[in-house]
């Protein structure tokens, strides 16, 4: 069920004309395919560190290791936590056939093995989010998908949305752009605005954090929808300056942002 908060009453009746939604967590469930994505890529890494110092292999962990350094965070301040926490530092010798040893390297390695997994297995996106993207691009307006992670563009086109997603913003876009550490959402969601043609004044932002639904709020996006999949946070969203909370996407459709 959907509550409303007092926060959107401050931001004026602009009409709004863009809508940035998480892609992760909010349009798909993809952790499983990134956690998947960046084993692959750090046991190649870790694998072969082992094997030329004479070290045991400890392998990433696709359940601990994926949630404490990567779910929900830059894949860049991803990767580098994770590397500090084994004292990896990359060196010329960690580099696999045709891949480089330094961040950008991996992330490219990351998003290889997306693309695979994605196009061997698929990723469903559940019904509730190809209705809620139908409907705005429906409305007119202008629907960005935005993810920390890497691949976000072979995510969106397996399950079945790129018909109602006008750009994807993901985080090799953010390796292009200025952004600080464990910023960056907020440029992800800045760079949609300003591919989308609008200020964030005139912008919904659907997000499933409580960091993001801040930021997004701070930033002054016209209005911040938060999605609480546990039903137990609509109260910490709405004081994170969310000015609707619901727990499904299907509570939402596209007279909620115009």
């Amino acid at each position: 069920m959907s509550t409303v908060g007092d926060a959107g009453a401050a931001r004026g009746a602009l009409r709004l004309a863009a809508a940035v939604l998480r892609l992760d967590g909010v349009v798909a469930d993809t952790a499983g395919v990134h956690a998947a994505a960046w084993k692959l890529t750090m046991d190649d890494l870790l694998r072969r560190r082992a094997r030329r110092r004479g070290d045991r292999f400890r392998p990433f962990d696709l359940r601990d290791d994926y949630l404490e350094f990567f779910d929900g965070r830059g894949w860049r301040d991803g990767v580098q936590a994770f590397l500090a926490s084994r004292a990896v530092r990359l060196s010329p010798e960690d580099a696999g056939a045709g891949h480089g040893p330094d961040l950008t390297a991996l992330g490219e390695r990351a998003e290889y093995y997306v693309r695979d997994h994605v196009g061997v297995f698929g990723i469903t996106a559940a019904r509730s989010s190809v209705r809620l993207l139908r409907d705005l691009h429906e409305a007119g307006l202008r629907v960005a998908a935005v993810s920390a992670q890497c691949g976000a563009r072979s995510v969106v086109a397996a399950a079945g949305v790129a018909r109602w997603v006008d750009l994807v913003v993901d985080g090799r876009d953010s390796d292009r752009l200025a952004w600080e550490k464990g910023d960056s959402g907020r440029v992800l969601r800045a760079e949609a605005v300003r591919r989308s043609g609008v200020p964030p004044q005139r912008a919904a932002a659907v997000e499933c954090a409580l960091e993001d639904v801040a930021a997004a709020s701070a930033d002054g996006f016209g209005r911040v929808i938060g999605v609480d999949w546990t039903r137990r946070s609509a109260a910490a969203f709405h004081t994170c300056g969310a000015d609707v909370v619901v727990s499904d996407l299907a509570e939402l459709g596209a007279g909620d942002f115009v």
